[in-house]
């Protein structure tokens, strides 16, 4: 006969390794209480029961644990209770037994009157257990797909975010066009100074990010001292360099560029303290505002303008020597010249041909280099001090 549902009004209990007297004493009790008994594991099927137990003799040190290993393959539902029936002591076999996995044990040496109150316990315990691990489950299930879901959604925030960084840096570009491209290169230059230094990837976003918009605030400079060809005016030079105020403004006030916004409030500060807004000096210097200064510097070296023609890299480097430890700051201007001139010219070549993500810039990198670029560790003079 084999058990393919629920016959009985409490449940199906499968009597295994109970013999003699007990095996009929254990029966007739499970019998009265109606429940089916069964003494054969093929009777279990292939469609095991909903409320079946599993009543397994327990004397002797080793007579159970393979046999649990085995009914728990063939009714992994099933509640599986323990039963002594043989004198002796029966410590040593229930402590195996409870390891290989029953979750109840029943002393049958001296009456069978705990027998049905305990296989319905056991039975009740494994509904509530299997329901449980269901439920888990499905929360597991349900969180994978939620994450996923935000996941995509982060995906789609970071794209918008990057169009929207795209487009204002276009924007500056129209508005100066003396200067386009400007933004990008240094965008490119500051991170990789920045990755030499021992900057991670979180943080080279921000880096990038605050390197492209450096000169946001001059949205609101006057288009007269803006685009003015001559030399600016001292009132107008004073006018012009609020632009790294109105920038910090503009920046501070969109959440997911917060930590960018030290480069265009703090990008025309100097080492020695004669820069602006703040005057600030040495280490009070942001260590992105400091990279950024060697960079933009630089790039406005090797570019053309109406006024100069562009200069090679080696007469670029000796017009910043002298502001070693003025200008900027010593020990980053060191790890910058060490850069080469073949490798500052293949950014510059790839940041003009390339769009305006900071995934594209990545991708830039590792093209340039064999080695993984961007280090999982940050060294504690990358930290972004407002």
């Amino acid at each position: 006969m084999t058990v393919g549902g629920l016959s009985h009004r409490s449940g199906t209990v499968l009597l295994c390794g109970v013999s003699g007297e007990a095996n009929e004493r254990c029966r007739q009790a499970l019998e009265r209480a109606r429940f089916q008994v069964i003494e054969e594991i093929a009777s279990i099927g292939d469609d095991p029961p909903s409320a079946l137990a599993i009543l397994l003799g327990v004397d002797g040190p080793n007579a159970c644990t393979q046999a649990i290993q085995e009914l728990r393959l063939r009714a992994p539902g099933a509640a599986l209770v323990g039963i002594i029936t043989q004198p002796g002591d029966a410590s040593e076999a229930l402590v195996q037994a409870f390891r290989a996995g029953i979750i109840d044990a029943v002393d049958a040496r001296g009456g069978v009157d705990d027998l049905v109150p305990s296989v319905k316990l056991a039975i009740e315990r494994r509904r509530l257990q299997i329901s449980e691990e269901r439920i888990s489950e499905a929360f597991t299930r349900e969180l994978g797909r939620r994450a996923r879901r935000l996941g995509e959604a982060v995906l789609r925030i970071e794209d918008a975010y990057e169009e929207t960084l795209a487009a204002l840096v276009a924007m500056l570009d129209l508005r100066e066009q003396a200067t386009a491209g400007h933004s990008i290169r240094v965008g490119y230059y500051t991170c990789y100074l920045a990755r030499e230094v021992g900057y991670t990837r979180r943080a080279l976003q921000d880096v990038y990010r605050g390197a492209v918009l450096h000169d946001i605030g001059k949205i609101a400079i006057p288009d007269a001292i803006l685009l003015k060809p001559g030399r600016l005016t001292d009132d107008e030079r004073e006018v012009m360099k609020t632009h790294t105020v109105i920038g910090r403004g503009f920046v501070e006030r969109v959440p997911h560029l917060h930590k960018a916004v030290v480069i265009p409030w703090c990008h025309h500060e100097r080492w020695d303290g004669q820069g602006y807004p703040r005057g600030l000096a040495g280490d009070e210097i942001p260590v992105p505002a400091r990279m950024f200064a060697l960079c933009d510097v630089y790039d406005a070296l090797r570019s053309e303008r109406c006024y100069k023609k562009a200069l090679t890299h080696a007469e670029s480097l000796a017009i910043m020597l002298p502001e070693r430890g003025a200008h900027f700051d010593p020990e980053l201007f060191d790890v910058f010249r060490q850069i080469p001139e073949s490798l500052w010219d293949a950014l510059h070549t790839a940041s003009m041909q390339a769009n305006n993500r900071f995934e594209t810039m990545l991708d830039v990198f590792a093209s340039l280099e064999s080695a993984t670029m961007v280090p999982t560790e940050v060294r504690p003079t990358e930290e972004i001090r407002l």
